[in-house]
């Protein structure tokens, strides 16, 4: 099915540029094995840039919590006595919430900003 797919995206692509594919196998055969090398190399890099932010931002996140959690615990008891319960757990989840998914983004921005001017030049 993929080979198929690529088939078609060669021949359309020859197409728009007045090329006649079926005149020019051996041309299109290498295009298409060009195609398909980038196509498998930029999946490879997008999964391994998507694994590296995941695992960076779980460390990040982890981290944190275990930092938090450190200090909380060894507050005094009137503390505890004079704060919500819940405004401490919301505490703990937005800034966990913050460091999953606003860190993501901007590493995965950057990144791509990065990857742009490499490209560029």
């Amino acid at each position: 099915m993929l080979q198929f797919l690529c088939h078609v995206c060669v021949y359309h692509l020859f197409c728009l540029q007045g090329i006649n594919p079926s005149a020019h196998p051996q041309t299109a055969n290498y295009y298409l094995k060009i195609y398909v090398v980038f196509s498998l190399s930029l999946m490879a890099a997008n999964v391994i840039r998507n694994t590296i932010a995941v695992w960076g931002s779980y460390r990040a996140s982890k981290t944190m919590h275990e930092r938090l959690l450190g200090h909380v615990l060894i507050l005094p008891m009137a503390f505890f006595d004079s704060q919500p319960l819940g405004r401490l757990l919301n505490r703990f989840t937005k800034d966990t919430e913050a460091v999953d998914v606003e860190l993501l983004k901007l590493v995965s921005s950057q990144h791509l900003c990065f990857t742009q001017v490499i490209a560029a030049l």
